[in-house]
């Protein structure tokens, strides 16, 4: 029994004990798993699991270099793409745990008390570290993201900000690649365990948008299914907040957006009908709320491909998002557009569509440079667009002096007279960036 099964069934007691009451015998089986899980792991010695940069790693005692519980070395990522590994290591990220040591001996109620503060919801003054100590337990040991002494009040903050959002980001896509490999398998399953971390996500956009259009910059190079998916969905709650929808309607356009795709991503090697494969995975999961379904219907049926027909609100706001994401990329017509060429590309193409209203609200709230844009700027410098910055002009990182050399310094920029202003976008490809991992 490896570490990815303690993995497992760790990820699967904390989804037990917000599913069931304590005692319950479906509870009781996932914290007897984990102990089964971890006496096998640990039969050398502890295991710590720890995360960067949202993945977890794991190591054995013996290739260990522990100083008071920061792992150094030797240390190895688990199975990057288990659905479960990402789940964790956002929800350690979001509580500021850099590592868990696990010792021999694990027993029930370690497990319960350990679970149970996995499951907690960040809340302002939490300590997981502190809550744990008065626990008093035995065979778990955590260690907290250490902070930069170096970096001042406002950018430390702002990291632990950003943060907090790549870790809900990773959860939220940890459950949707689990919900797909569950449909992949022919087995029946829930939105339920999407929804916490979901819910939390589409908060962000609540007061300001700039969170949630950081994380819509991420692409996920060769399988970009569920990153695509992701990014539909933050743009779909983007223009779902400039039209006014509640917190329920933004969490069912949300599942709408996930969901957009399902069929053609479960049974993409099948030959089946993409709409029909759609219908029968969406019915497996057997939402309460049928929206979804019939968005998906709709967005790959005839009224949306120019035919006629009453189409729903959420399939509208879904089809434009979708309709962006694939102008940024690569295989729209053998074409990878910047930001700003996407944007315009959309503006015209929606009013063939019938969209122009969705469409502009989508680009009023992106803005000209949107975010995650590369810029060249009137002084020669070029920058990552990371913010829009409220009324006084998009936030820009300086990425590359006027003398074409490297910025290493965090330094930041916004227009105005004496400084200087975006002159065009450029091709991210031509400089060789990544925008995801510079804002």
């Amino acid at each position: 029994m490896n570490v990815e099964t303690l993995v497992i069934r760790i990820a699967a007691a904390r989804r037990a004990i917000q599913l069931y009451p304590v005692g319950h015998p479906a509870l009781i089986a996932a914290l007897a798993e984990v102990v089964e899980a971890a006496a096998e792991a640990t039969r050398s010695g502890p295991v710590v699991l720890s995360v960067r940069q949202g993945r977890l790693y794991s190591a054995g005692h013996e290739r260990l270099d522990v100083d008071g519980g920061q792992v150094k070395a030797g240390s190895a990522m688990i199975g990057g793409d288990l659905s479960s590994a990402l789940h964790l290591a956002g929800v350690l990220e979001t509580l500021g745990i850099e590592s868990v040591t696990l010792s021999p001996g694990l027993d029930e109620a370690e497990t319960l008390a350990l679970a149970d503060l996995l499951a907690a919801a960040p809340r302002a003054g939490f300590d997981a570290i502190e809550a744990l100590a008065e626990m008093g337990l035995a065979h778990v040991t955590l260690a907290a993201i250490a902070k930069d002494d170096e970096c001042g009040d406002a950018d430390a903050a702002r990291d632990a900000e950003r943060a907090v959002d790549r870790a809900l980001y990773n959860a939220v896509l940890g459950e949707l690649i689990e919900i797909v490999e569950r449909l992949r398998a022919g087995r029946a399953g829930t939105l339920e365990a999407l929804d916490e971390p979901l819910r939390r996500l589409i908060d962000r956009s609540a007061d300001d948008s700039g969170p949630v259009m950081r994380l819509a910059v991420i692409r996920g190079g060769e399988d970009d299914g569920p990153f695509h998916a992701m990014r539909v969905m933050l743009h779909s709650v983007v223009i779902g907040r400039a039209v006014g929808l509640d917190e329920a309607q933004l969490l069912s356009l949300a599942h709408c957006a996930l969901l957009h795709d399902a069929g053609g991503v479960v049974h993409a090697d099948s030959g089946t009908n993409h709409r029909d494969a759609m219908v029968r995975s969406l019915e497996a999961l057997a939402p309460e709320d049928s929206t979804p379904l019939i968005a998906a219907f709709d967005h790959h049926g005839a009224a949306l491909a120019g035919g006629s027909g009453r189409v729903g609100a959420a399939a509208r706001i879904v089809a434009v998002a979708d309709r962006y994401d694939s102008l940024l990329s690569s295989d729209c017509g053998g074409h990878a557009r910047t930001p700003r060429g996407a944007l315009i590309a959309l503006l015209s193409d929606a009013v063939a569509r019938r969209e122009p209203a969705i469409a502009g609200l989508l680009a009023r709230e992106l803005g000209p440079f949107p975010v995650g844009s590369v810029v060249l700027l009137s002084d020669f410098s070029v920058g990552v667009v990371d913010s829009h910055g409220g009324g006084e002009g998009p936030v820009i990182r300086v990425i590359l002096d006027a003398e074409g050399l490297s910025v290493t310094a965090r330094l930041e920029t916004r227009p105005g007279a004496d400084r200087p202003w975006p002159v065009e976008d450029l091709a991210p490809s031509i400089l060789g960036l990544s925008p995801a991992d510079l804002i």
